[in-house]
C-alpha cells in the first residue's frame, strides 16, 4: 500500500564570495515540498522512481512509471514516486531539468532518511535526464537505471561519470534515443554500464510494458537478493 508523503527540497547551495574560495550560502527563494507516494517493502532498500516531461503532462502516475515501481515492489524494495515541482500537488514550478534534478536528489535523500540503506534510481524519459543531470551528486544512490532517456530531444551532452549507473534501457524503435546515439553516450556516462534494447518498442512502451518489466526485474532484483 502507497502512502502520500511530502518531500522537502531545500534550494542549492550558490556562490556567495568574492573569491573563488568563498563559502556557498544557501540559495534565494523558499524551500517547497514535493508530492510523494511511499510504499514499504521487505527488502532493506528502496527505489526512487522519476516521472517523464511535467510540460508534456508526463506525472508520477504514467504507466510506465507505475510499472516501474510495480517491479521493485515485487522484489520486496520500498517505492518512492514523486510528481517533480509545479507537478499535482508539488510546489515550486518547472526547473528546465536542473531543478529537476534537485527534486531527484531531495527524493533520494527523503527515502534513505525514511531508513532505506540502500537506494535504486529509476528515470523514464525527461526523468532519466533528470537523474542523469543529478548523477554525480547522487552520494547516496546504489544504482541508477535510464529507461529511454531522450538523447535525440534533450540536451545530455554535458552529462559526464555516472558512477551508480547500471543499465540503459529503450526500444529498438524509439525515435528519440537510438541504439547508435546510445552506444556513442554511454562510455562517458560509466563504460561499464549495460545497454538493453528491447525488440519492437518505441519510447512509449505501447503495448510493450510487459518487456519493460522482464527487463527491470533481474536488475532490480540483484541489488535487493534477499527480498
Amino acid at each position: 500500500m502507497e502512502t502520500p508523503v511530502r518531500i522537502p527540497v531545500r534550494p542549492p547551495a550558490e556562490y556567495s564570495g568574492p573569491s573563488a574560495g568563498a563559502p556557498a550560502r544557501p540559495a534565494a527563494g523558499p524551500a517547497f515540498e514535493l508530492e510523494g507516494r511511499l510504499s514499504q517493502g521487505s527488502a532493506p532498500g528502496g527505489a526512487v522512481i522519476c516521472h517523464p516531461h511535467p510540460v508534456y503532462g508526463g506525472t508520477m502516475d504514467t504507466p510506465v512509471v507505475q510499472v516501474m515501481a510495480e517491479v521493485c515492489r515485487k522484489v520486496g524494495a520500498a517505492t518512492l514516486r514523486f510528481n517533480f515541482r509545479g507537478v499535482g500537488k508539488s510546489g515550486g514550478r518547472y526547473g528546465n531539468g536542473t531543478g529537476e534534478a534537485e527534486d531527484v536528489i531531495a527524493a533520494v535523500s527523503f527515502l534513505r532518511n525514511s531508513g532505506h540503506p540502500r537506494i535504486a534510481v529509476l528515470g523514464y524519459s525527461f526523468g532519466a535526464w533528470a537523474a542523469a543531470l543529478a548523477g554525480g551528486r547522487l552520494a547516496d544512490a546504489d544504482l541508477l537505471i535510464l529507461v529511454s532517456p531522450p538523447i535525440h530531444l534533450l540536451d545530455f551532452r554535458g552529462i559526464k561519470n555516472l558512477p551508480a549507473l547500471g543499465a540503459v534501457i529503450a526500444g529498438d524503435d524509439d525515435e528519440w534515443a537510438s541504439e547508435a546515439g546510445l552506444r556513442a553516450m554511454i562510455p562517458d556516462w560509466n563504460p561499464q554500464a549495460e545497454l538493453i534494447l528491447l525488440p519492437y518498442t518505441d519510447h512509449f512502451y505501447s503495448g510493450s510494458l510487459d518487456v519493460l518489466s522482464g527487463a527491470l526485474s533481474p536488475l532490480i532484483s540483484s541489488l535487493f537478493p534477499s527480498a
